[in-house]
């Protein structure tokens, strides 16, 4: 049996599985995509993305990504890092002299972008705040300097690691503030540059986009609207996402590479590999540290963990602080290093990771919550 067939044969058994969870989490569906060494080996859909047209997932089921597209955010200011717009140290009142922080002017005063986009300002962890049914962010794009100026503190600057979706609100701000654009369209040029021409960051009347579901303790699904992004709005961090995304290979390939080779590739709006790699490296560089163990921390809108660790239950607990389980996953498995993300909103829940050492990447996509 050849490699890409064991690998096959392995992902295979692990199938039924990843069923019996769904059917736990009372999912109306789930989108599995499976990367090694270039190679897909699996891409698996289980169930309906549409319950009324009784669509299966596929390739091509496009799902509400979330704040999986922190990692967007934070490439798109290293590109302007890159062209010398910005810089990550520099305090964000340069840019935003609106920006007051009323509640602990320390931050206000020092905060940088590098201090936002590493979750290290101190801003109390409300992570839905202001969002409203089916994912809609309240607040306009241009209410968000005066917002995060009132967000209360929890912790003293860079004391401590608090993830609030607001703090990237403020980054896709200054990014608009310098690069004379808007930050969906920032975005959508890396897009077109990886070739995610099924990517958007507005709701999508695509035929094979998944809908949402609450379900109910009995089974009963009722449909949610999908949430109203219109351009990312002013939270940012939410788009519609292909899930055959090249995105991966590059994630893994800049965390193996100490330097990255200058590429002549170029997109038709001007933004080379060789700018894309060196930022999307910077967003992989450790920030911050999690919790206690030093080993598992934040990046630029991604995580890195150093598995086995029972900290990676920060991410979904990220709400609660000292929760905390010692309860370990692959416990007995040798080190490996993750890189990636999670995402939630309105009724969808997704994941990425990848695993550099083995240049594989896994994508898992859901459009359920439960009630």
């Amino acid at each position: 049996m050849d490699h890409d067939n064991a690998v096959f044969e392995r992902l295979q058994t692990v199938l039924p599985v990843i069923e019996l969870i769904r059917k736990t989490f009372q999912c109306s569906s789930v989108s599995l995509r499976v990367l090694h060494q270039v190679r897909t080996p699996l891409v698996k859909g289980f169930v309906h993305a549409n319950q009324g047209a009784l669509r299966a997932p596929d390739g091509n089921t496009i799902y509400c990504f979330g704040s999986c597209t922190k990692a967007l955010t934070a490439v798109a200011l290293g590109l302007l890092v890159e062209s010398g717009h910005v810089d990550w140290d520099t305090r964000v009142i340069e840019y935003l002299p609106e920006f007051t922080a009323t509640h602990s002017p320390e931050a206000g005063e020092n905060a940088a972008l590098r201090t936002l986009l590493s979750h290290s300002t101190g801003f109390a962890p409300l992570l839905f705040a202001m969002i409203s049914k089916n994912g809609a962010i309240v607040p306009r794009r241009e209410d968000v300097v005066h917002l995060c100026s009132k967000v209360p503190f929890s912790a003293r600057l860079r004391s401590g690691w608090k993830y609030n979706n607001w703090l990237y609100a403020l980054a896709a701000r200054s990014i608009e503030i310098r690069s004379a654009d808007l930050w969906q369209s920032q975005i959508h040029q890396i897009l077109e540059a990886l070739g995610m021409s099924r990517s958007f960051t507005t709701s999508s009347d695509d035929e094979n986009i998944a809908h949402g579901y609450k379900v109910f303790n009995d089974g009963r699904m009722s449909e949610d609207g999908l949430p109203l992004l219109e351009g990312g709005d002013a939270i940012d961090g939410s788009a519609l996402l292909d899930p055959a995304s090249p995105w991966m290979k590059d994630d893994f390939e800049t965390v193996r590479s100490p330097s990255v080779a200058s590429v002549e590739t170029e997109s038709s709006q001007g933004l080379t590999t060789d700018a894309f790699l060196k930022a999307l490296q910077t967003a992989t560089q450790p920030q911050f540290p999690l919790a206690k163990d030093p080993r598992q921390p934040y990046g630029l809108g991604l995580f890195s963990f150093n598995l086995p660790t029972c900290e990676i239950i920060t991410i979904t607990n990220a709400h609660a602080p000292g929760i905390m389980n010692s309860y370990t996953i692959g416990a007995d498995s040798s080190s490996m290093l993750a890189v990636g993300h999670t995402g939630d909103l309105g009724s969808f829940t997704n994941a990425y990771w990848t695993f550099p050492e083995t240049e594989s990447a896994i994508i898992v996509m859901t459009n359920a919550s439960s009630t």
